[in-house]
C-alpha cells in the first residue's frame, strides 16, 4: 500500500511538473482544447464565484487553497478581498514557481510544494476558510483523498469553512438498460461496487484520472475525515462540497 502510494504521488507530481507555464496553463490547468486567454480568465472568475458562494472573506482570515497550480484563483482573491494570509499549496515545484512569480508584489501570500497527500507546513487550528477547485477531481486514490479530509479539519479553526468539487457517479447515465447494465446499477446502487472507494495500483493511469463519488460514499468520505455534517450540491458532472469543522 505505501509503495503505491509513493509510485502514485511520483507519477502526479511528474505529471503537474511543467516547465513552461503556457503548457502549465492550458494543457494542465484550463485544458479545454483552445488555448483562449479570454475564456482561461473567464473560467477563473466563475470558478471563484463557485468556491466563494455564501463566503464573505474577512480582513483578518488565513485563507488556503490545495492545489493553487500557478496562483490563478489567488490572484483573482487577491484583488478583491482583504485577508491577513493565503497560504498557496501544490504537489508540483513548477507551479509553485509560476505562482510565486505570479503573486510576488502580495506580501499575504505564502506559498508551500506539498507531498500530494498532506498539509505538514500549516499548522493546527490555523485556518479560517479552505477550498480546493478541480483537484480532488483528479486524485485517484480513496486513501489520499481521505487523508487530505483529515488534514483539512487538522487545519481548520472551529467553524472553519472547507470548500471542493469531485467528480460525480451516477449509475443512471454510466450504464445502459441492457440486462448487464441494469445489473451494473444495481451493483452500484447496493454499494456492491463503487467508483469512489478505488484505491490506485500502478497499472493505472494517473494524471487527469480521479475516483467518482455517489453522494452517499463522498458524506461516508467526509464522516471518515472527521466532517460529519456536508452540503452536497450535484452540478453537471461534479458534486460541490461545502464542510463546517464543528469541534
Amino acid at each position: 500500500m505505501g509503495n503505491n502510494r509513493s509510485q502514485y504521488l511520483a507519477r502526479q507530481k511528474a505529471f503537474w511538473n511543467v516547465t513552461d507555464e503556457k503548457i502549465a496553463t492550458y494543457q494542465r490547468i484550463y485544458a479545454d482544447g483552445t488555448g483562449s486567454e479570454i475564456r482561461c480568465r473567464t473560467h477563473t472568475q466563475q470558478s471563484l464565484a463557485h468556491i466563494l458562494e455564501g463566503i464573505h472573506p474577512q480582513s483578518d482570515w488565513t485563507l488556503l487553497e490545495i492545489g493553487c497550480g500557478n496562483g490563478r484563483l489567488m490572484l483573482e482573491l487577491s484583488r478583491l478581498f482583504q485577508f491577513q494570509r493565503l497560504i498557496g499549496i501544490d504537489i508540483s515545484e513548477s507551479m509553485i514557481s509560476f505562482a510565486r512569480k505570479n503573486l510576488a508584489y502580495d506580501p499575504r501570500v505564502e506559498l508551500f510544494v506539498n507531498s500530494g497527500c498532506d498539509l505538514a507546513m500549516v499548522q493546527d487550528d490555523f485556518v479560517d476558510f479552505a477550498y480546493a477547485n478541480d483537484v480532488f477531481i483528479h486524485l485517484f486514490d480513496y486513501d489520499i483523498i481521505v487523508g487530505y479530509f483529515r488534514e483539512v479539519h487538522r487545519v481548520l479553526k472551529r467553524n472553519g469553512v472547507f470548500r471542493f468539487n469531485i467528480n460525480r457517479f451516477d449509475p443512471d447515465t454510466a450504464f445502459g438498460n441492457s440486462l448487464g447494465g441494469r445489473f451494473a446499477k444495481f451493483m452500484y446502487r447496493c454499494g456492491l461496487r463503487s467508483a469512489g472507494r478505488h484505491r490506485w495500483e500502478p497499472r493505472q493511469g494517473t494524471g487527469f484520472h480521479g475516483n467518482q463519488f455517489m453522494i452517499r460514499e463522498i458524506r461516508h468520505a467526509l464522516k471518515q475525515g472527521f466532517f460529519p455534517v456536508a452540503e452536497i450540491h450535484p452540478e453537471d458532472i461534479y458534486l460541490w462540497c461545502t464542510v463546517r469543522k464543528i469541534q
